[in-house]
Formats: structure tokens, sequence, C-alpha cells
């Protein structure tokens, strides 16, 4: 039940002092929940006792001006990650994927490691642990529309700038993977390994991860245009994929999705489970890999 409550609390997204604000959240073995505020300024980190969340660390810019999409979680050995992702303005064409770590989470004093750098990229998921032990950490590499872009907080343009920096990634643009073969200390990256809609590739794609039961990778992505979201899989650990297809109705707006224990998934999305194409109330649903 736990893990549930982490992956619903990945999809939200609200609007506090004018800003929006994503939030992550995960709960350990000690019924300690950790809470990551992403508002694109910093990352906000704390977690809760007795009832009152503590102030624990700030996550703010290195060398770029934005950090944002902060996701939290937990490593089979109990370590606790944060991903996140930091680029120059909303997004700068590439992306640095990045991430620190807590040895100590459920300690008085949790101690938070430097930042590692994994690779090019946003952050649109948390990784998952392949049958070979690998981690599989989804990213994206957005399309060429979103470079420069400055949204209000409701998602609208209200400037775009494309200079035309990192051409070079174009060929890339689209889902990305970094693969662990080490426990996150080294990664190899993975791009160009899906062939999508072309309205995927050029907005947002936001791949997800999924550990379907029989051994096999599942890869959802988010889509804008076509009123789906999409889904690949992958029988080898991630090295390679078959051919997108539609897997559910969905507007453009990214969809939470998360595997139970007893084989079902858990998915939550914006608008009815019928509905591709209207952003409305949100919906929660469960259906078999």
């Amino acid at each position: 039940m736990k893990r549930i409550f982490t992956y619903i609390a990945l999809f939200l997204t609200c609007v506090v002092s004018g800003a929006q604000v994503k939030v992550s959240s995960v709960e350990d073995v000690s019924g300690r929940t950790w809470l990551c505020l992403s508002s694109g300024d910093g990352l906000e980190l704390s977690y809760s006792d007795k009832g009152k969340y503590v102030p624990s660390f700030n996550v703010r810019p290195e060398s770029l001006s934005r950090v944002d999409f902060g996701q939290l979680w937990y490593a089979p050995d109990g370590v606790l990650y944060l991903y996140y992702t930091e680029t120059d303005g909303y997004f700068d064409g590439k992306g640095v994927l990045k991430s620190i770590s807590c040895t100590n989470p459920s300690d008085k004093a949790p101690q938070w490691s430097n930042p590692s750098e994994i690779g090019a990229g946003v952050c649109t998921g948390v990784p998952v642990v392949a049958a070979d032990g690998s981690w599989i950490m989804p990213c994206a590499l957005w399309g060429r529309t979103l470079i420069g872009r400055t949204p209000d907080i409701y998602g609208n343009d209200r400037h775009r700038d494309d200079s035309g920096e990192y051409s070079e990634l174009d060929g890339m643009r689209g889902p990305m993977l970094h693969i662990s073969h080490d426990q996150g200390r080294t990664w190899d990256e993975i791009s160009g390994f899906v062939t999508v809609p072309e309205m995927v590739h050029g907005r947002y794609n936001d791949p997800q991860m999924i550990n379907v039961p029989d051994g096999s990778l599942k890869m959802v992505m988010r889509s804008c245009g076509t009123g789906w979201s999409w889904a690949s899989t992958s029988y080898d650990n991630g090295q390679t994929w078959s051919s997108p297809e539609k897997f559910v109705q969905n507007p453009d707006r990214k969809a939470a999705f998360a595997g139970l224990p007893d084989g079902r998934l858990l998915m939550v999305k914006v608008g009815k489970l019928d509905e591709g194409n209207k952003r409305s109330k949100g919906v929660a649903a469960m259906r078999k890999k």
C-alpha cells in the first residue's frame, strides 16, 4: 500500500503562491514519510515527525538556472535517492539528470550526499530494477518546440526562444534510458531506441517504467495531440524495445502508473477512462498488466 501512495504523489501538480509545485513522496518501513516539493527555483526536502514535517535539505541550482522534477525512490538496499533535472530556463534542449542519496533516511539527523550527474535528459520517473539486477532510469529529451519556453502557472506559453543549441541531439529526441549495472554508481545511456508518433517527438513524452510479472519491462509514454498514452515492451532488461502501441486513452497530460503486488496495474490520469482529448477531473483505475 505504501508504494501505491508513493506513485500517486508523483502525479500531483498544484499551484502554490502563483507557481506550479510538483509533489513526490515515499514512506519507509519505520513509517516516516519523505516529501519533495519542486518549483523550478529549487527542491525542498522534508520528513514526517510526530505529525509535522521537518525541513531536511534544499537543492539549489549549481551551474544552470533551474532545478525541477524532483522524484524520490528507495533502492532495494534501503538507500533513499532523489532524482532531478537541472537546466537553463524551462528547457535548454538537453537538461542534466542528477541525483543525491541518503543512507540513513530513518535517523534523527539524515545526511544527504553531494549531487552526482547521471547524464542528459529530463527526469520523468524513478528507476526500476530489471530481472538481471540492473537499474533502469527513464528520462526524456524533449522536442525543440519546448526549448526556451516560458509557461505561465497554467502551462500556457508566455514566451518562446529556440536559439538552435543542441541541434546535434535532434536525432535522439524522445524517450531515453540510463542503465546502471552497479547500483547507481555509473550509468550507460540508451536513446533513439523507440519510434513513436511525431507528436511525441515534437513536445513532451515523459516515459515511465513498469515491472511486469513475467520479467519483462513496460515503458509508458505521454503523447501530445494523439489522445493516447503509448507503451513499448522489453524482454531483455531494457536493451531492445518493441514498437509502441496505444495503451490507454489520455489527454496531453502525464499519467502515473504503479505495479501492484497481485500483478495488476494502478493508473491515475486526467479525464475519464474513455476520454483522450479532454482535461477534466482525475481518475484512478486498475487493470491487468
